[in-house]
């Protein structure tokens, strides 16, 4: 299978398939970190998250790039998401408003989100581009 066609299959997913491997792939990568602590299962859970978040930021804001290249700044846009709002937690941790330690349940839950933040952004974007040609 060529890349064009597995990052089309997955940025046109209507069905959420795809958002809900990653959500699974955010449990796993939870349970690998509490319970199994396996280098290669982290890997593969992790690598399942970056590969679908990063076809949907992608899609939804580099359409008009190169598939190589729209999945490489989907990458890029996906670490910088994540480090916002990775130093954001931190910050509200470090005021000290809330007792709260940063551990693994906040980062899954960064992980989680942003998940949801991202699929949202997709299916909203794919509704409008629906709605465009149906016009």
């Amino acid at each position: 299978m060529e890349a064009e066609t597995l990052e089309k299959i997955i940025a046109t997913d209507k069905r959420g398939l795809f958002t809900i491997l990653a959500l699974l792939s955010t449990i796993g990568i939870y349970t690998n970190s509490t319970n199994v602590s396996s280098f290669f299962v982290g890997v593969l859970f992790v690598a399942i998250y970056f590969v679908i978040n990063s076809i949907f930021l992608g899609r939804i804001f580099f359409q008009d790039e190169s598939t190589n290249f729209r999945v490489a700044l989907g990458l890029l846009l996906l670490f910088t998401l994540l480090a916002a709002i990775s130093g954001l937690a931190m910050f509200v941790v470090a005021l000290e408003i809330f007792p709260v330690l940063f551990t693994v349940d906040i980062v899954v839950t960064i992980l989680f989100i942003t998940t949801i933040a991202v699929s949202l952004i997709k299916r909203t974007q794919m509704r409008l581009s629906y709605g465009h040609r149906k016009k």
